[in-house]
């Protein structure tokens, strides 16, 4: 029955939420979160919207800050891919490079302007709410910023970037 799955599934993310009060934890289990939640999506939207993974996998005892991708999912289905009804696709990578890890959430929606870029940048580096609101990148990049300033003694802590094509989708 797809309602009591639901259900099951979305009592599982509420317990994850509120059961643990760590901040931080690994690359596993957020992503085992993701998972959790795109479960929930997929119940929901079916077919409408297919999820692509790249993850290296010698990345997951790597620690994260609790609720860093999922926020992002949320974002790309709520405005990415706002009005696309059929084929929307949303990619979730994760790697490492010579700048650190890399925790991306894409997708092929209606994209932004370099404007809108802009200002969304603008407002998550200067922590002030720009028109759009942006509360769920908002709220990661504090999470990011509180959390990274006991580990950070020198520079700017590291935050999100906003990157996006017009017609194409975003890049989080």
């Amino acid at each position: 029955n797809r309602t009591a799955k639901s259900i099951t599934k979305l009592a599982g993310l509420y317990r994850f939420c509120l059961n643990d009060s760590s901040v931080i934890l690994t690359l596993r289990e957020e992503l085992e979160f993701t998972r959790s939640f795109i479960e929930v999506l997929q119940i929901r939207f079916g077919d409408k919207i297919n999820f692509e993974w790249e993850i290296d996998e010698s990345l997951y005892q790597c620690k994260v800050i609790k609720m860093c991708i999922q926020p992002l999912v949320e974002n790309s289905i709520n405005h990415g891919l706002k009005g696309k009804f059929y084929n929307g696709t949303i990619g979730i990578y994760v790697f490492k490079d010579s700048e650190g890890l890399h925790l991306e959430v894409e997708d092929n929606g209606v994209g932004l302007t370099s404007g809108e870029i802009m200002q969304t940048n603008h407002s998550l580096q200067n922590r002030t709410v720009s028109p759009k609101n942006n509360v769920g990148l908002r709220n990661i990049n504090e999470r990011i910023k509180l959390v990274l300033e006991d580990f950070v003694s020198f520079g700017a802590p590291e935050e999100i970037t906003y990157l996006s094509k017009p017609h194409i989708g975003s890049d989080n």
